[in-house]
């Protein structure tokens, strides 16, 4: 029978040092295999035997990660970053050019992130969101642009199997009077299904009932968190007070969550929109509409439906000359994902100013590559000593690399500070209408972000000095006391010469766009 422990001892080997695997493997290997023949020559290599000689081997792990980290102490790369921490603050100069030249860039990344990433690529703050459609409609080959009517709401509500929920609002102004002086307030008019669709429920009270939106219904209101903190003071028996909204008293049944809005979290109040079906008109198009997609339904099926009920109007409605006049306009039903309404024509912009900062990342990696490039030609004899001592390429690697992680992590540091500020200062001046401002904001998925930028900055600027300086040019160094005849000046010149076009090559993309 087989030596048992032998496969444990080959896979740990890998994490032993080169240097020191061979000797290791040899030393394990011996022990073991003297501790099994010691069973056989007892009588007791037996299968619990094994098992048993096999779960002391499992130490040979623990041994094996004690040399990794032996080795990381003594040559590894937590020596070189201690090396390169010394290296740049020896260059106060050349460091802080450096890490200021990263946070522009960076921070300008992580700025214009921040916005996409609020704004584009995450989804909207409702329950399973990317359900919700927007509900309108275009008349005369697309030259009218038309929301929603009363009679299609109708219509659409009772007879789209499709959806699975649709609702309506309107927004306009209302005077509050809950004080002494009275209050102009921003108030939306919605059907009672406007919460479900949306999938949001008051966090005091009640929505609004479906008779509540029927003429003659008794006047109600719901308050937005805001409202209720500003004016109320959080008043948990706010529900059931009275107030006063354009000289008509509406009690109180409801208070939504914090932060909650549609299309815009600047609303104070909800009303009920009324709707009296005997009076609805089909081409009164003067609401928003929003509907819930039914499970295992999709936009075209959604789409096919609703143009085929509008088809009907003239069936469904043959005492009304609404059908007819719709007909004639060629009124199409529009469904599209409410996040696509919601963001507009923000998305290109927002996707065209992501790639432009990040051409502007580009130069400043290229920037510090050449600075790097500048510092490496002074250091040459520096690094042909570390060669001639016995460091290897891989040492050559990390030494470069080391520099370029410090540089980009505190570059990137700074950067994230430099975003928070410019963030801060540009709400001031980014148009109140752009949507989506209040869900942006810094946070782990940013930071993450930020930390890969940072990553991958480091690798890029850090590994230029080794195309030029690689460990077969710097082992001459010593033999020719670092002198360079004309010939290596152009050579030593040409990367960096090579960097400069480049940087003046994507400045001028930038300067043209």
């Amino acid at each position: 029978m087989r030596c048992p422990g032998l496969s444990l001892i080959e896979a740990a080997s890998r994490l032993v040092p080169s240097r020191r695997r061979a000797q290791w493997r040899r030393e394990w290997e011996a022990e073991t295999t003297y501790a099994w023949r010691r069973m056989e020559r007892s009588g007791s290599a037996s299968a619990i035997g094994a098992f048993r000689l096999r779960v002391r081997v499992l130490s040979c792990w623990i041994d094996a990660l004690f040399e990794l980290k032996e080795d990381w102490r003594m040559a590894g790369l937590m020596n070189d970053l201690r090396y390169a921490i010394r290296g740049l603050l020896r260059y106060p100069a050349f460091t802080a050019v450096a890490v200021l030249t990263l946070a522009l860039g960076i921070g300008a990344n992580t700025a214009v992130f921040t916005l996409v990433d609020g704004i584009l690529i995450r989804p909207l703050p409702f329950p399973e969101s990317e359900e919700l459609v927007s509900i309108q409609h275009v008349g005369r080959g697309g030259q009218d642009q038309l929301p929603i009517s009363e009679g299609l709401y109708l219509l659409y509500r009772e007879q789209a199997s499709s959806l699975d929920g649709i609702a309506m609002y309107a927004g306009f102004a209302m005077n509050l009077v809950s004080g002494e002086e009275p209050e102009r307030v921003s108030v939306q008019g919605v059907t009672p299904s406007f919460f479900e669709v949306l999938g949001v429920s008051p966090v005091l009270g009640r929505a609004f009932l479906p008779e509540e939106e029927l003429p003659g219904a008794e006047p109600v209101v719901i308050l937005s968190h805001g409202l209720w903190e500003r004016s109320f003071g959080e008043d948990p028996e706010v529900v059931g007070r009275v107030l006063d909204l354009n000289g008509v008293n509406r009690r109180v049944v409801g208070v939504m969550p914090r932060g909650f809005g549609y299309p815009s979290q600047d609303m104070q109040l909800w009303v009920p929109y009324e709707v009296d079906p005997a009076r609805a008109p089909l081409a009164g198009f003067g609401a928003g509409g929003i509907a819930r997609l039914a499970p295992g339904r999709n936009l075209d099926g959604v789409f096919a439906e609703l143009q085929g009920l509008i088809s009907r109007l003239g069936e469904l409605h043959p005492d009304s000359g609404e059908p007819a006049f719709l007909a004639e306009v060629e009124l199409r039903a529009r469904v599209r994902p409410l996040k696509e309404v919601l963001v507009g024509d923000m998305s290109t912009t927002l996707w065209i100013l992501l790639g432009t900062v990040g051409f502007v990342l580009l130069i400043a990696c290229a920037n510090v590559a050449n600075l790097l490039l500048v510092r490496a030609e002074t250091r040459q004899r520096e690094l042909a000593l570390r060669l001639a001592m016995g460091a290897g390429r891989r040492e050559i690697v990390r030494f470069f690399m080391g520099e370029s992680l410090l540089l980009a992590l505190a570059g990137g540091g700074l950067g994230i500070a430099l975003s928070s500020w410019a963030l801060g200062i540009s709400a001031r001046f980014i148009p109140t209408d752009l949507p989506r401002m209040a869900e942006v904001g810094v946070d782990l998925r940013v930071l993450g972000s930020t930390a890969l930028i940072s990553v991958g900055c480091a690798v890029f600027f850090g590994f230029v000095p080794l195309l030029r300086y690689g460990a077969t040019d710097l082992a001459g160094q010593l033999k020719d006391g670092g002198g360079r005849g004309a010939s290596g000046g152009r050579d030593r010149h040409s990367l960096r010469n090579a960097l400069v076009v480049v940087q003046v090559a994507m400045a001028l993309m930038l300067l043209v766009g």
